[in-house]
């Protein structure tokens, strides 16, 4: 993790259609709604170099400490 101290509030979008090149060089599109969309925005930060504190509405207000247990 890039920030292991920190969480975030990160905005995301409920609906996504991802399009790509197949093998073949052919256009193949996918529409992911809800926890996919999601997830799928998050590996495609990963792969952007995007942290998510890029995603984040407010530093202020929409980043947390992580809380530490012993």
């Amino acid at each position: 993790m890039s920030l292991p101290d920190y969480t975030a509030n990160a905005y995301r979008w409920n609906e996504v259609v991802v399009e790509w090149c197949n093998l073949k060089g052919g256009l193949e599109r996918y529409t992911a709604v809800g926890i996919e969309a999601i997830c799928m925005q998050h590996e495609v930060d990963h792969l952007d170099g995007v942290l998510f504190i890029d995603r984040v509405g407010s530093l202020k207000s929409d980043v947390f400490r992580r809380l530490r247990y012993l």
